[in-house]
C-alpha cells in the first residue's frame, strides 16, 4: 500500500508504476482511493521510498474492512501484527465522506485493542500501523518513509544556483521515474539548466548526465552538485547532440526543455528545437527504451516522430494560465 502525497494524484499513479517498470518488478494496481494505492508487486519497499517523488510512505497491508470501530478491532484481530512499541496513524484515502474524526476514532480502536505486547510509544516506536480510512478501510505496517525532508532542503529556492523555471525535486523525481531508468542505467538530461534532474538521478541511485548551451549554467548546475554533494553526475557544455554522440551511450532521457519567453534555444525556434531533439533521441534509442519529458499544453503541433509511441500523458497547472504536459514515450 502506498501513501500518495497528493499534488497530482493520476502523475503520482503512474510515478509507482513506472518505478516499478524500471525496478524490473511490474506490478497491478489492487485498487485506488484518492491518496491510498494497493498494489500487487515485489518491489521491494526500499527501493521504492528510495526513488519516489510524488508519494510518502510505503505499508504492508495487513488487512481490509469496514471502516467502523467494530470492523477496524476485528482487523486488528485478525492481523499478524508483529510485537513491538507501537505508534498508530490515521490516513484518509479521500476527503469525500470521512471526516477526521472518524479516522482518528479508527485509530484510537487499534490502539486499544492491540495486546500488551505492542504497547503504544508515539516518540520511540519500533513500528507504525496505519489506518487508511476508506472503502475498503485497510490497516497497514509501515516499511519505509519518502525522504520528503531531503526534497524540500533540495527546492529552487535552497539551491545556491537557481533559475525561476527550474523543475521542484519531487517532479524530477516523478519524470525520471516515468523514463524507466533502471538504477544501473544512465540518464541524459539534454537541457539540464541548473541541474536539477540530473542530480536527483544521483541521488536515486543511477548514473546521469547533464548538457547546457550556456556555460553559466553547467557552472551553476556543478556548484548545486557540489554543495548537495551528489556523485555520479557529469555536467557538459554544449548543444545535446554533440554530447550525446560524445559521452553516450545513455539509456534514457528525462528532460525539461526550453519553452516560454525566459527560456533560451540558443536562438533556435521552440518548436523546431523540440523536433530536433525528438529525432535526435530517436537517432540515439533502442527500439524499446523509454524516455520522458515535459511540454508546455499550448504547443502548436506534436513534434514527435513516428518513431515514438506516446505511453504516458498528465497535465500539472503551473499556475493559472499554464498547464505542462508530463509525457514519456516508448521507442518503436
Amino acid at each position: 500500500m502506498i501513501e500518495l502525497s497528493g499534488e497530482n494524484l493520476p502523475l503520482a499513479r503512474c510515478e509507482v508504476m513506472s518505478c516499478m517498470e524500471a525496478l524490473g518488478c511490474p506490478g497491478s494496481i489492487v485498487h485506488s482511493q484518492g491518496k491510498v494505492l494497493v498494489i500487487d508487486s515485489k518491489a521491494k519497499a526500499g527501493d521504492l521510498v528510495r526513488r519516489l517523488g510524488l508519494a510518502r510512505g510505503i505499508y504492508r497491508v495487513l488487512g481490509e474492512g469496514e471502516g467502523t470501530v467494530y470492523g477496524i478491532k476485528r482487523l486488528v484481530r485478525d492481523a499478524d501484527i508483529p510485537p513491538g512499541r507501537t505508534r498508530v496513524t490515521a490516513l484518509r484515502s479521500s476527503r469525500e465522506g470521512v471526516g477526521p474524526s472518524l479516522a482518528q476514532d479508527l485509530a484510537g480502536a487499534v490502539g486499544a485493542t492491540l495486546s500488551r505486547s505492542n504497547p503504544i510509544d508515539l516518540k520511540n516506536p519500533e513500528l507504525t500501523l496505519t489506518v487508511a480510512v476508506g472503502r475498503p478501510t485497510a490497516l497497514g505496517v509501515q516499511l519505509g518513509e519518502v525522504d520528503r525532508l531531503g526534497m524540500r532542503s533540495r527546492m529552487v529556492k535552497h539551491r545556491p544556483f537557481f533559475s525561476p523555471v527550474s523543475i521542484e525535486p519531487k517532479y524530477a523525481r516523478a519524470l525520471i521515474n516515468l523514463s524507466r531508468c533502471p538504477d544501473d542505467g544512465r540518464l541524459l538530461d539534454p537541457f539540464a539548466g541548473t541541474g536539477g534532474i540530473p542530480m536527483e538521478a544521483g541521488i536515486m541511485g543511477m548514473g546521469s548526465a547533464g548538457a547546457d548551451l550556456q556555460q553559466e549554467m553547467v557552472e551553476g548546475a556543478r556548484m548545486n552538485l557540489d554543495h548537495f554533494k551528489v556523485s555520479g553526475c557529469q555536467m557538459y557544455q554544449g548543444d545535446f547532440q554533440d554530447v550525446w554522440e560524445s559521452q553516450g551511450p545513455f539509456h534514457t532521457v528525462a528532460t525539461d526543455p526550453p519553452y516560454g519567453r525566459s527560456s533560451t534555444g540558443g536562438g533556435e525556434d521552440i518548436l523546431t528545437l523540440y523536433e530536433r531533439f525528438f529525432n535526435v533521441a530517436a537517432d540515439h534509442l533502442p527500439p524499446g527504451r523509454f524516455m520522458s519529458t515535459i511540454m508546455p499544453s499550448n504547443m502548436e503541433a506534436e513534434p514527435w516522430p513516428d518513431r515514438f509511441q506516446l505511453i504516458d500523458d498528465h497535465s500539472l497547472r503551473v499556475h493559472r494560465s499554464l498547464k505542462r504536459r508530463f509525457l514519456s514515450f516508448k521507442r518503436i
